[in-house]
């Protein structure tokens, strides 16, 4: 087999347990379909050679052990689990790319310095678990938990005591690299074979309530009306016009609307919503959410209110990796651009331990998180000679 064939059948076998009828993937955190993913990447991490595990949340372990283990472990993989009825590639390719580089070491009887340990995260995407949740137990990034939190793991079967269990020691951990699909249109478009992550972006998200009055539709003039729907209807078109105003690396959505009572014949009295913004800097996305809570103290029909959900801070990649990427673009002769992502990574846990590297490969029409998630097999090969490149050039360093 070609290195487009051995990548497309490691992606595939890995991906097989969670496949629906339709095409699409689902191996949702913890599972049935997770873990039988699971225990399909250990056997073949263990045909490649590698000493495996499976640690107390789910992570898949494989360790290939270097020539001169005392110079430190380099890290790499990506996600195992997906979104319901997600695409073939996200987070699978990169395990995968990471699993075609030991082959490749193989094949051409290279044997490290370091150690190189590829991981399967659990729990990368969102869930009541809270997203990178397998990334973030193995950096020990989980604090102490409330009651109600201790109840969301039972549903899932595990307890804190797994979390704490599941907690590596980093020290001897040199650097994490991941290959990862774009999930935009930004290579595709500038026609680029390969993105070099600048860093991961901060997501920052709120509930937003809109007080209003509820009161008959039939009876009240509409100029007598407390309208929380239209007020937050205002308050959404701001948000949108505003963050197209910022630079185009700067997102605001509105994903969720719950409009209460929710009766055709009622005005409605309360809104409830949801506002992610996510941004490189904290600073801008502090400076929107001050601009859109100074909009909404003027808008006179209704009273709103902003509670904060979710603060993650960006992550930035190393400049050193980003080097030795670059410098593995120019070797193969890949054109590359720079560019931050935009959705969220295992990498942004990890880079709060060690220097963390990204790569990505085109998305074709940048879909992602559906069935019709496409990557060209010759882009996917790209950007696994790109990571073994680039684990080569990690390893010659003391």
């Amino acid at each position: 087999m070609n290195l487009e064939q051995k990548l497309e059948n490691l992606t595939t076998v890995i991906s097989d347990a969670g496949k629906n009828a339709d095409g699409s993937y689902t191996r949702l955190p913890m599972s049935a379909e997770y873990f039988r993913a699971a225990s399909q990447l250990q056997t073949l991490m263990q045909d490649a050679g590698m000493n495996t595990s499976i640690d107390s949340v789910g992570n898949v372990h494989g360790l290939l052990a270097g020539t001169k283990p005392s110079k430190g472990t380099i890290l790499t993989g990506s996600h195992l689990d997906t979104v319901k009825n997600g695409g073939l590639f996200d987070g699978a390719l990169g395990i995968a790319a990471a699993l075609l580089c030991v082959q490749m070491l193989r094949e051409n009887n290279i044997s490290l310095k370091h150690n190189l340990q590829i991981t399967g995260f659990q729990g990368e995407e969102g869930s009541d678990l809270g997203g990178t949740f397998g990334s973030r137990s193995m950096m020990g990034l989980i604090p102490p938990i409330s009651a109600e939190y201790e109840q969301i793991l039972k549903q899932y079967g595990i307890s804190y005591r797994n979390i704490s269990d599941a907690r590596a020691d980093t020290s001897d951990m040199k650097c994490y690299l991941e290959l990862h699909i774009e999930q935009g249109k930004i290579l595709e478009d500038e026609q680029k074979s390969i993105g070099i992550v600048s860093g991961i972006v901060g997501i920052t998200r709120y509930k937003i309530t809109a007080l209003g009055v509820s009161n008959h539709a039939g009876t009240t003039p509409m100029k007598l009306r407390s309208d929380a729907l239209t007020a937050a209807a205002q308050l959404i078109l701001y948000i949108s016009e505003l963050a197209n105003s910022y630079s185009n690396h700067l997102v605001a959505t509105v994903g969720q609307l719950t409009v209460y009572p929710g009766s055709v014949a009622v005005i409605p009295g309360k809104v409830e919503m949801t506002l992610e913004v996510r941004h490189m800097e904290q600073e801008v996305i502090d400076n929107f959410i001050n601009k859109i809570t100074d909009f909404a103290s003027n808008i006179t029909n209704a009273e709103f209110s902003f509670s904060e959900l979710i603060k993650k801070p960006s992550v930035y990649c190393s400049e050193a990796l980003k080097d030795k990427i670059r410098l593995s673009c120019e070797h193969f002769g890949m054109s590359f651009t720079e560019l931050p992502s935009g959705a969220g990574h295992d990498g942004n846990a990890i880079g709060q331990r060690m220097p963390i590297g990204m790569i990505f490969v085109p998305s074709v029409n940048g879909l992602s998180h559906c069935k019709d998630e496409f990557t060209v097999w010759s882009d996917a090969v790209n950007g696994a000679l790109v990571l073994y490149n680039t684990i080569l050039e990690m390893d010659r360093e003391d």
